[in-house]
């Protein structure tokens, strides 16, 4: 198969791996254990909005910190937002630790059942594999649980060099890693503003990955709703 890519990168949340059971259904079960009644749906919009308002008002330079001590501080404001309508502060503070330290199993993670087939297929043919994540410290050790590590020349987290999507430094870093020319790379993730601009931005072509979505073009994007379809894309270009 004649292909002008050598080299192909994946985002990590949403596009190779899933909590499970889900985040809102993981909140609401701590929450309940500490006598906060509610339900796995309310528990997700509740955390969505505590995440989009922490992110919005943070003045760090990375969401997800470069070390263990910046990713808590992250993490903690979240749970805060999402729960202190419903408790303490010291309640809040068993809340963070129990889901801080779940989140950081891989058990707590599932592999999406079209990954590990396309990462085999494209290993076989001979692509240069690689991820660019924006995540913290605790990445690593959940790539190595689920049996991903192996597949992957290059891992760059966003903890690990001090730039997270959208901006298109990561990608830049990327690059370099792998010693790849940015026309012969393609990237694969689940996020318009994360994953497609920043990495077109710089010349990397992008597959956007909409699960449970049926894949169209109409916006112009390279739209794909499973990875299972990778392999038909690499086969017209």
């Amino acid at each position: 198969m004649k292909t002008k890519y050598t080299a192909i990168l994946f985002d990590v949340g949403g596009t190779l791996i899933y909590a499970n059971p889900s985040i809102g259904d993981i909140y609401a079960k701590e929450a309940q254990k500490f006598g906060i009644n509610i339900n796995g749906s309310d528990a997700y919009k509740s955390f969505m909005k505590a995440w989009d308002e922490v992110r919005n008002f943070w003045n760090q330079p990375l969401y997800y910190g470069s070390n263990e001590c910046d990713a808590k501080n992250f993490w903690y404001r979240v749970v805060y937002e999402c729960f202190i309508s419903y408790t303490s502060d010291q309640v809040i503070d068993s809340i963070f630790n129990n889901l801080f330290n779940h989140f950081a199993k891989a058990k707590s993670w599932n592999v999406y059942s079209d990954v590990y087939k396309i990462l085999s297929y494209l290993k076989e043919k001979g692509y240069i594999l690689g991820i660019v994540s924006n995540w913290d410290y605790r990445l690593s050790n959940i790539l190595d649980g689920l049996y991903l590590t192996p597949y992957f020349n290059s891992i760059i987290i966003s903890y690990a060099v001090g730039v997270e999507k959208p901006n298109s430094g990561i990608f830049k870093i990327a690059l370099d890693r792998i010693k790849q020319e940015a026309n012969n790379v393609l990237y694969i993730g689940n996020s318009y503003n994360e994953d497609y601009i920043p990495s077109q931005n710089i010349g990397i072509d992008c597959l956007l990955l909409k699960r449970d979505t049926p894949s169209n073009n109409k916006d112009k994007t390279n739209c794909i709703s499973s990875l299972d379809e990778v392999i038909k894309f690499l086969e017209f270009h």
